[in-house]
């Protein structure tokens, strides 16, 4: 992820670690899912009131 903060792009990343560039965007999307899902920890149970 560090190469993605320095603003390289995925086919260069992909060439450059030997992968493809397909591969480089599912490990990035996988990455900013799980990211994006410890910012926002709230439950998605609906709330009950007694």
């Amino acid at each position: 992820m560090s190469l993605v903060a320095e603003g390289r792009s995925y086919r260069w990343i992909a060439h450059d670690l030997g992968i493809s560039k397909n591969t480089v965007t599912s490990i990035v999307q996988r990455y900013r899912f799980e990211d994006s899902k410890l910012c926002n920890p709230a439950s998605t149970e609906p709330r009950t009131y007694p």
